[in-house]
């Protein structure tokens, strides 16, 4: 229990509209002098995202399960409104479960969605993820499965800062090159004008 004491003891508390929290490297320093290599790697390899790859444990195995719910109810939402079926866009867990039977989840992403502005929504969505992250958090108390919830908050904060005009211009302009791109070579290759 010291160590893990110590290492969030030295870890500024996270808040979801606050601006004070470590790099992810700072974060991962503090972990590699406090705790075994063995949860240090299980924290590593902890992500916010399910298709990272495998959960390296079973607190994460949950949030991805959650997390995996959320994606599929935006899929549903998102086709509704599109009149389409987004049934193709459904992942499920090898067993079928799709994860998205979590009561209030339909409503809450309906509310999100509502939003003036995607970057409102994608905002709203963070609180759910880190309504649920709190959630995990509960009972947790200077052992591992806290650092891991640490660090998946961290993602979610490092991620909203990333979302800057800057970035989103230049993903926009690389994906409308790309198309640009792949509409010039269509159109050579059936010998239409460009």
């Amino acid at each position: 229990m010291g160590s893990y004491y110590y290492a969030m003891a030295s870890l500024p508390f996270l808040r979801l509209d606050g601006d004070q929290y470590p790099e992810a490297e700072e974060f991962l320093e503090v972990a590699r002098d406090s705790v075994s290599a063995g949860d240090l790697s299980v924290i590593r390899t902890s992500s916010i995202d399910p298709a990272a790859g495998s959960a390296p444990h079973p607190l994460v195995e949950k949030f991805h399960q959650w997390e995996m719910g959320l994606r599929n109810e935006l899929v549903r939402q998102r086709a509704a409104e599109l009149q389409r079926d987004g049934q193709d866009f459904i992942r499920r867990s090898a067993g079928g479960d799709d994860f998205s039977a979590r009561s209030g989840l339909t409503e809450s992403v309906r509310s999100a969605l509502q939003n003036d502005s995607p970057l409102k929504a994608d905002e709203a969505l963070d609180e759910m993820r880190w309504a649920y992250l709190e959630e995990l958090e509960v009972g947790q108390f200077f052992n591992l499965e806290q650092m891991i919830v640490y660090y998946l908050k961290l993602q979610i904060l490092l991620r909203r800062r990333s979302l800057t005009r800057a970035a989103g211009t230049e993903a926009f302009d690389g994906h409308y090159e790309a198309v640009h791109e792949r509409m010039q070579q269509s159109q050579n290759i059936h010998g239409e004008q460009a």
